[in-house]
């Protein structure tokens, strides 16, 4: 009664699929030489993933929760440039999880969450990587139901920390 897991997976395939490849020109910006990337059809990409996510529920009012996805997002043909072909889309980690405890009360609700963010490539031919990094995520609320059963208001605080990561 107080555990529920479950999974979904997904599969996607995108013709036509816009991407930023990289030209192999740089130009310089900002301080230093910059990748130039030009937006392109690549012929056929492919996502496809798995989902996990469990709750436990300790008491009413307490809960814990996690998840696990994976996801694999491939080229699988690129017609205008065929080395492309069977490489990662850049900026999309094969792995991400998230875990955290919520707290329910009459008053004010809280939850705190803690994010992985696996590993990704930052280049189009899967030479570059950035590593995996984690972040903190705390959320209060409450439901205004002096006013209406249907409004609440939140405050949520992203990334608490503030810790700096490439991202995209």
């Amino acid at each position: 009664e107080n555990l529920d897991l479950s999974f979904s997976s997904y599969y996607s395939r995108g013709d036509d699929f816009i991407y930023a490849v990289d030209t192999g020109e740089t130009r310089f910006l900002w301080g230093r030489d910059r990748t130039v990337y030009l937006w392109d059809n690549v012929t056929e990409v492919q996502i496809l993933g798995l989902e996990a996510d469990l709750t436990y529920r300790l008491t009413k009012n307490m809960q814990f929760f996690a998840n696990y996805t994976y996801n694999r997002s491939t080229i699988e043909e690129f017609s205008e440039r065929p080395e492309l072909e069977g490489k990662k889309l850049e900026y999309v980690p094969e792995h991400s999880a998230s875990a955290g405890a919520r707290m329910l009360s009459p008053w004010l609700n809280a939850q705190v969450v803690l994010n992985h963010v696996g590993s990704q490539y930052i280049d189009d031919m899967n030479t570059e990587e950035i590593g995996s990094y984690e972040t903190v995520d705390v959320k209060l609320w409450r439901t205004l139901d002096f006013l209406s059963s249907k409004l609440s208001a939140n405050l949520t605080v992203e990334n608490l920390f503030d810790e700096k990561h490439l991202r995209s």
